[in-house]
């Protein structure tokens, strides 16, 4: 029991409780994400989108308020 039937259900356990974790993750991402994909958008505001992006930077990009272009951009490389 101990040597060969303990660690596969040991595994298997683990393997069912990170794919629960992992299903409930996204469950997560979809709730907090759809209201502000729904949400009006702003008006009058400068806003700075951030696409996060580890292995090479994260780029940045500011879109203006009233002409709705994109004044200014970046990629913003976190120190290793």
């Amino acid at each position: 029991w101990g040597r060969l039937l303990k660690p596969s259900l040991a595994r298997e356990v683990q393997r069912r409780a990170l794919e629960a974790a992992r299903c409930e993750a996204i469950e997560c991402f979809a709730a907090n994400l759809s209201p502000l994909l729904l949400a009006p958008p702003l008006r009058g505001t400068a806003v700075l989108g951030v696409d996060p992006g580890f292995a090479h930077g994260h780029k940045l990009a500011v879109v203006s308020a009233g002409t709705a272009s994109v004044t200014a951009h970046a990629t913003v490389k976190p120190p290793l």
